[in-house]
């Protein structure tokens, strides 16, 4: 009965250890894809929100309850919050920022849903996340920052929202991004040598 037990018990670890292993593979890959996308990423949002401000007009959204007038104001002041990188400050909510825009939190909320076709939470986290996967490549300190300071760098309360976020969106998790990035630059170094 005893080695019977055993066995049941040595089997499910051998197949616990299996399916992580397969994990771990799928995250390097991702890893992999992302920092050969990572530009893609940044024309597909860039894509997406032309094509998000193109519905704007489209008849479907002329049903808005939102002024078109409020619209491309908030769009605006979108645009110089996205430009001076807003974004970074931590614990942004919509409320904070409706009143740094100077606007209500429907009218922003409403028009983050229009402008950018996601929730205000998306939109922040895409944000973050498109500026940090961009920040590795090209910023060789911050690639030897631990997670939960480069969570912190970018406004994340914590390390898990940051690696939630980050897995969410680009399919892979941060550490292993940042060990491809770091074994890309020590073999362009060593190259170099």
């Amino acid at each position: 009965m005893v080695s019977r037990n055993w066995f049941y018990s040595y089997f499910y670890f051998i197949i616990h250890i299996y399916k992580k292993q397969r994990q771990i593979r799928e995250y390097k890959l991702q890893a992999e894809l992302l920092l050969k996308k990572s530009k893609e990423i940044a024309i597909l949002h860039d894509s997406a929100n032309q094509g998000s401000k193109e519905n704007i007009f489209k008849e479907e959204r002329a049903k808005s309850t939102i002024l078109n007038k409020n619209i491309q104001d908030i769009k605006l002041k979108l645009e110089r919050f996205e430009s001076n990188k807003g974004f970074l400050k931590k614990n942004i909510t919509v409320d904070s920022l409706a009143k740094d825009l100077g606007t209500n939190r429907d009218y922003l909320s409403k028009s983050v849903n229009e402008l950018k076709g996601k929730n205000f939470s998306q939109y922040l986290n895409e944000l973050r996340i498109n500026y940090i996967v961009e920040e590795l490549k090209t910023n060789n300190v911050l690639i030897k920052h631990t997670v939960s300071a480069l969570a912190e760098d970018i406004g994340f309360n914590n390390s898990e929202s940051f690696s939630n976020a980050f897995k969410k969106i680009t399919g892979t998790l941060p550490s292993y991004y940042i060990k491809l990035l770091q074994t890309q630059q020590f073999e362009n170094e060593s190259f170099v040598k």
